[in-house]
């Protein structure tokens, strides 16, 4: 809704976003004082606004940053999957996290036939390792 209406020129919701993103860019360079990352991606639903937010991020991000002379400015964009990036994270997370994906894991692995006695290569090795 204020997405929306900052998309339709209303002054209240420019400075909503304008306040928001300095925050965010405010954040970011904490982040990026301790982490140094080469990027930020911004997804979920926070990611709908697109350059409303990101461009005040991006401003106040580069003044806050400790040492911008001496290191790389960190990309600030949003991610390809937008509102539904955290969905996604989340269900990959439970998938990898799930009991049964470790059971069946474990159970594949052990079913593979040993290779050719042929082979006395460092791959066959790592391989039989699996």
């Amino acid at each position: 809704m204020i997405t929306q209406a900052a998309t339709e020129g209303d002054p209240a919701a420019l400075r909503c976003f304008q306040t928001v993103g300095g925050w965010l860019g405010q954040g970011l360079a904490d982040l990026a004082a301790i982490l140094d990352p080469a990027c930020f991606v911004i997804g979920g639903g926070v990611s709908e606004a697109g350059e409303l937010l990101l461009d005040p991020a991006r401003s106040a991000f580069e003044r806050a940053l400790t040492g911008r002379g001496h290191r790389p400015l960190a990309e600030i964009k949003v991610a390809q999957l937008g509102e539904d990036a955290g969905i996604v994270g989340a269900a990959d997370l439970a998938r990898e996290s799930s009991p049964m994906m470790t059971f069946r894991r474990r159970r594949r692995r052990r079913r593979r036939p040993d290779p050719p006695a042929l082979v006395r290569s460092y791959a066959a090795r790592v391989w039989r390792s699996l």
